[in-house]
């Protein structure tokens, strides 16, 4: 603590989240992110390249928080994954094309741009979670509780917490029932 440093995330999912959200906590057997602190870096440093070596259920943790902040917070966002689809993770967000100025790596560059600055405009008002009005939080209600038990990755946790949530409120009339299938289509 009080240290300076600087993060270099390693997977997607630290690239878009969890690097600029500051919080040094490590799992523990009763749940996760139990024992730790918050602490933000005074730097990111954040590699497009590295997603050319993750393996596709990385991929798909990473978009899963992506999701969750196009559904709460980025129209664009959400449109734009609509938009590319699958394409994000057989081209690697781009990144395995030789050929760097292809719509897939222009949208993939807008999506990993919004989905990073939707994040940090939600978690610098409430750096030590105060409060709970944290947009970013979607899909967080019930995927700490099965996640690690159920061997899960994060982001895959996420997103079947983001799905039963949007199921909720599609049954509580909260959300349209055309919008809560187009949430699932995306996840």
């Amino acid at each position: 603590r009080g240290i300076r440093w600087v993060q270099i995330p390693t997977t997607l999912l630290a690239q878009v989240d969890s690097s600029v959200g500051g919080k040094t906590g490590v799992n523990h057997i009763c749940g996760k992110n139990m024992i730790g602190a918050f602490h933000q870096p005074d730097l990111v440093i954040i590699d497009i390249d590295v997603i050319k070596s993750l393996p596709r259920r990385e991929l798909c943790a990473g978009i899963a928080e992506i999701i969750k902040m196009a559904v709460v917070k980025d129209d664009q966002l959400f449109n734009d994954l609509e938009l590319a689809g699958a394409t994000l993770i057989t081209t690697r967000f781009g990144a395995s094309l030789h050929k760097k100025r292809s719509s897939i790596h222009n949208i993939s560059r807008r999506i990993l741009g919004r989905a990073i600055r939707s994040y940090v405009d939600a978690e610098y008002g409430n750096l030590y979670e105060t409060h709970q009005c944290r947009p970013h939080a979607y899909g967080h209600t019930w995927s700490p509780g099965f996640e690690i038990p159920a061997g899960m990755l994060h982001g895959h946790a996420v997103a079947v917490g983001m799905g039963f949530g949007a199921f909720v409120s599609m049954r509580n009339g909260w959300i349209q029932e055309e919008d809560c299938h187009r949430i699932l289509r995306l996840i």
